[in-house]
C-alpha cells in the first residue's frame, strides 16, 4: 500500500445491513450499531479510501449501489476509474463537487484532457480511457439523481446532447435513425482507436545499447543524461523532466538509492502514482555534479525554473518533452548511418531497462514469478499483466540475454571503451 495516496480495497458488507439499538447497562445511553445477521446475505464490493485513511463517502455510495442496484458482477472497474480521478483531483487541489463555469476550467474536462495526454503517451488505451471517462460521467449523474451534489445551470460537470445514430444491421429497416444521450465531455476522446495501437515491446539490444551509450558521449550533457537517466531508472521521459533539484545529493555509498517520486515532490507519475525507483550512485553523482556545474547555474540564473526542475535549457526553462525527442530522433538519424536496424523510439528506453532487470532479478532471485513482482514495483504498473510482457519477451528471447550484464554494467564498460 502507497503512503499518502488514495487506494481501493475490496470488501465483503451486507446487501441490506439494518442498525439495530444498543443500550449501555450502566449509563443508560443509546447508541446505534449495525445489526448482525448470521441469515444477511453479503456481497463483495470494492471501496475507495483517502490519503488519511478514511472512505471517499460518495465514491463508495456509488460503487455500493452499482454492486447492489445493477447487480453489477464487478466494481473493479469502476474502483479504478475513481481511484484515477480522485489522484487525479487531489494532486491538482481540485474538488469534485463545485464547477467553474468556464467549460476549460473543470475539473471533469482537465480529467478529460488528462486522459488524452495519456493516450498519446501510450501509457493507456482508447477503450480504457472511453471506459474510465463513462465512470465518472455515471457517478456525477448518480450523484445527481440522488441530491449527493446540487446541479444547476451555474454548478454543473458538463452538458447532455443527443445526437443521431444511423443503424445498420438486420433491424435498421424499422428504425434507420436512433437518438442517444450523450455529453460533451466524451467528445474529448479520440475517436479512433488505430491511430493509437500500442507499439511493440523493443528494448535495445546489447550491441545497439553500446553504440547508443557511445553516441551520448557526443551530444551536451544534459541531454545525455536525461537519457542516461531513463536508461538506469526505467523512468518515463515526463518523470525524468520533472525530476526537482531537491532529491540531487552527493552519494556516500556504492549502493542504489531508493527514491520515493510522484505528487508528493512533484514528479509527474502515471496516474498520479506514489513510487520508488532507483538511482545507482554513480549516477546520482553525476546528477549531483550537473546540478552544481558553472553551466547550469549560469542558466538557473536566468529565473525561469519556477518549479526547480533539475533539467533545464539554455533560456532557464525546463526542458520539454518535444525537445528532448527530437533530441534522440537525431541520435536515431545518426546511428543508423551506420547501423540500418537501429529504429528506436525513447520509450524503449524505459523498456530496455525493463527487460535486463528482469533478468538480473531472475538470476539473483532464482523465480521468474518472484523477479517480475519486483520489477512491478519498480515501474509502477498498476497491473501485472503490463509486467507479464517483459516475461513473455524474456522466455521468447533467451539467447538475447545469455551473456547479459546488468544496464549499470554496460554503462560502466562503455565509459571504459570510451576513455
Amino acid at each position: 500500500m502507497i503512503i499518502n495516496d488514495f487506494y481501493t480495497r475490496e470488501v465483503e458488507v451486507y446487501r441490506d445491513p439494518e442498525l439495530a439499538i444498543s443500550i449501555n447497562k450502566e449509563t443508560g445511553e443509546e447508541n446505534l450499531k449495525l445489526a448482525e445477521s448470521k441469515d444477511e446475505e453479503q456481497i463483495k464490493v470494492h471501496i475507495l479510501i483517502d490519503p488519511h485513511g478514511y472512505l471517499v463517502k460518495s465514491a463508495c455510495l456509488y460503487l455500493y449501489w452499482k454492486k447492489d442496484e445493477e447487480q453489477a458482477k464487478t466494481t473493479a472497474t469502476e474502483a479504478k476509474a475513481l481511484l484515477l480521478y480522485f489522484r487525479f483531483l487531489h494532486q491538482n487541489q481540485l474538488n469534485y463537487w463545485k464547477f467553474p463555469h468556464s467549460k476549460s476550467r473543470k475539473q471533469t474536462f482537465k480529467f478529460a484532457d488528462f486522459l488524452v495526454a495519456s493516450i498519446d503517451s501510450d501509457d493507456i488505451a482508447i477503450s480504457t480511457a472511453k471506459t474510465y471517462l463513462r465512470v465518472i460521467v455515471n457517478f456525477y449523474k448518480f450523484l445527481g439523481r440522488n441530491n449527493l451534489i446540487e446541479f444547476s445551470e451555474k454548478n454543473k460537470p458538463f452538458d447532455f446532447e443527443m445526437i443521431s445514430i444511423r443503424q445498420s444491421g438486420m433491424l435498421s429497416h424499422t428504425q434507420r435513425v436512433i437518438s442517444v444521450q450523450t455529453t460533451n465531455l466524451m467528445k474529448r476522446l479520440p475517436r479512433d482507436q488505430k491511430k493509437h495501437i500500442t507499439r511493440k515491446l523493443s528494448p535495445l539490444t546489447q550491441e545497439h545499447l553500446q553504440r547508443l551509450l557511445s553516441h551520448l558521449c557526443k551530444i551536451p550533457d544534459d541531454k545525455a543524461l536525461i537519457f542516461e537517466v531513463a536508461l538506469a531508472t526505467g523512468m518515463r521521459l515526463q518523470e525524468v523532466l520533472t525530476i526537482p533539484e531537491s532529491i540531487i545529493f552527493n552519494p556516500t555509498t556504492e549502493h542504489s538509492i531508493p527514491i520515493s517520486i510522484g505528487p508528493k515532490i512533484d514528479v509527474h507519475t502515471k496516474f498520479s502514482k506514489q513510487r520508488y525507483v532507483e538511482f545507482p550512485a554513480e549516477l546520482m553523482f553525476k546528477l549531483y555534479q550537473y546540478l552544481w556545474s558553472s553551466a547550469r547555474q549560469k542558466y538557473a540564473l536566468k529565473g525561469k525554473n519556477d518549479t526547480v526542475r533539475l533539467f533545464i535549457s539554455r533560456q532557464g526553462k525546463p526542458f520539454n518533452a518535444n525537445t528532448i525527442e527530437k533530441a534522440f530522433s537525431d541520435i536515431r538519424s545518426d546511428i543508423s548511418k551506420s547501423c540500418v536496424d537501429f529504429k528506436y523510439a525513447i520509450h524503449d528506453l524505459r523498456a530496455t531497462y525493463a527487460t535486463f532487470t528482469l533478468h538480473k532479478l531472475w538470476e539473483e532471485k532464482g523465480s521468474l514469478r518472484t523477479a517480475a513482482s519486483l520489477l512491478q514495483e519498480l515501474m509502477g504498473h498498476n497491473s501485472f499483466a503490463s509486467t507479464f510482457k517483459y516475461v513473455e519477451f524474456i522466455e521468447a528471447n533467451a539467447l538475447m540475454f545469455e551473456h547479459a550484464r546488468d544496464v549499470s554494467e554496460v554503462f560502466q564498460a562503455s565509459r571504459d571503451t570510451n576513455a
